[in-house]
């Protein structure tokens, strides 16, 4: 197994040497590529071909621009009717970016209490330093406590009316 690895290590060397070296060194040229002094094109062809540019340069200059016409070839025999310019429309003003949210108080425990009446769940939310408990329908800051589920507390914005899910 090591003659193996030896033997794949010695020929990538080599053939990572042999790539480095051949573009390292210059490409040899042949006689038929080598162009000398003798062998410039004859004058004649020189001036025919600035002739012929010559030509193409006019041509150009002499082909007017495309102007559209009112021309509608798929209704035939139809009077024209020129088309209408578009009055600017006024765009309307995007609605203005919602109010940000508001500061929502963390979640610290919820507590249920059996009542012949049903479980009664009340939440304990950290306030700063402060812990608050809130039941539905209590407030926690600005928003209201609408809803109190197992390891979900939903306080909704009365203002805006949106809803936040505390966990």
């Amino acid at each position: 197994m090591r003659r193996a690895a030896s033997l794949v290590t010695l020929l990538g060397t080599v053939v990572l040497v042999s790539w480095t070296l051949a573009r390292l060194a210059p490409v040899a040229q042949g006689p038929a590529s080598i162009i000398g002094p003798s062998s410039s094109p004859p004058s004649s062809v020189v001036s025919q071909l600035d002739a012929e540019v010559a030509k193409l340069h006019d041509r150009a200059e002499r082909v007017e621009s495309l102007t559209p016409t009112g021309r509608d070839p798929f209704r035939f025999g139809a009077p024209y009717v020129a088309p209408r310019s578009k009055a600017a429309t006024p765009v309307p003003s995007p609605p203005p970016p919602p109010p940000p949210a508001p500061t929502l108080p963390k979640l610290v425990a919820i507590t249920s209490k059996d009542t012949p009446g049903g479980a009664v769940r009340t939440a304990a939310f950290s306030v700063g330093d402060d812990v608050l408990l809130a039941r539905p329908g209590d407030k926690v800051g600005t928003l209201v406590v609408r809803s109190i589920a197992d390891g979900l507390v939903e306080l909704v914005d009365p203002v805006s009316g949106i809803a936040y899910r505390v966990r």
